[in-house]
């Protein structure tokens, strides 16, 4: 249920965004982007703050630090090797130019990473599929609706096909831990919160026009860690 209320928050957020854009010149599309730039910034460096400060209280920390220091140089090396973003983009120009869509691909690609790889994306359907709780989606899903509101008013209405990549992703690790539970521990969520928060940090820096960065390529750095503890949890459960 959390993750169909995150779904139609992204949507109806979309659907005002894209309004307000018809108000934006392009100048004021690009202020937009920098005050979005500027917001994910502070609040990526605070969750990700946190997440160092668990990282340091967790008596197992050598193992969380290992599987970062090792999934993020790994993970993106893959993503770069399989171009994930270059193939991502080609293909959603391709649906855009075969069913005369506007462009979408910036706006699906760049909210989708966001909405996905944050800490609260992980711990809210982990909770959902758990407990029960929707408690964190919920909140998720108001920081999302201002967040793609945002998003659409600069990039129009590819950011609410994000909410596919929400059904899909939120859906498929609340199915998963309600199955894999005991094999969740603390540290994979204190490895996942911590690469998460680097990848959204890394858009927020793209947005302000610093680097340009194939953010997509950085995906397999999530996919890593979650392949090592479930098969050490397998192994010594």
């Amino acid at each position: 249920m959390g993750t169909l209320i995150n779904a139609g928050a992204i949507v109806i957020a979309t659907l005002l965004g894209i309004s307000f854009k018809r108000l934006l010149n392009d100048k004021r599309q690009q202020v937009t982007m920098y005050v979005l730039g500027f917001l994910l910034l502070i609040l990526s460096v605070g969750w990700w703050l946190l997440e160092v400060i668990d990282l340091r209280k967790n008596v197992e920390m050598l193992e969380p630090l290992l599987v970062i220091v090792i999934s993020i140089p790994v993970g993106w090396w893959l993503g770069s090797l399989i171009d994930i973003d270059g193939k991502t983009n080609s293909l959603l120009k391709r649906i855009e130019t075969k069913f005369h869509w506007p462009p979408i691909t910036q706006g699906f690609i760049t909210a989708s990473i966001i909405f996905c790889t944050g800490a609260m994306a992980i711990l809210g359907s982990i909770e959902d599929g758990i407990s029960g709780d929707i408690g964190i989606l919920l909140v998720k899903s108001g920081l999302d609706f201002v967040t793609a509101m945002m998003l659409a008013s600069a990039l129009g209405i590819g950011v609410m096909f994000s909410a596919i990549s929400i059904l899909i992703y939120q859906g498929s690790l609340t199915l998963m831990a309600a199955a894999l539970a005991p094999l969740l521990t603390n540290s994979f969520l204190n490895v996942i919160g911590f690469i998460g928060n680097l990848i959204i940090i890394a858009i927020a820096v793209s947005f302000l026009g610093y680097k340009k960065m194939k953010i997509a390529n950085m995906l397999p750095s999530l996919i890593l860690p979650l392949i090592y503890f479930i098969v050490r949890g397998l192994i010594f459960h």
